[in-house]
């Protein structure tokens, strides 16, 4: 289908995201020989520091409010 793109997206987030929509899951991105790593080398994610993440050195950029390790207040209620 066509997009409508919010003018506050920039072309390389835009080229991301597209990748990750191709319809076909065998050539959608991460989806290769080299799997998450294709996700992380992408432009958007230049000035992530990986291992940072990983030893969760890095502060994370939105931290919700929860009540208890299992607390779903932050997620949308749908019926069943």
């Amino acid at each position: 289908g066509r997009i409508t793109w919010p003018r506050t997206i920039d072309e390389p987030t835009k080229a991301f995201i597209k990748k990750l929509l191709i319809q076909n899951p065998d050539k959608r991105l991460g989806a290769g020989r080299n799997g998450s790593r294709e996700i992380k080398e992408q432009p958007i994610f230049a000035s992530i520091r990986w291992d940072d993440i990983y030893a969760r050195k890095s502060k994370p950029p939105i931290i919700p409010a929860v009540k208890h390790p299992g607390d779903t207040s932050c997620f949308d209620q749908y019926p069943e």
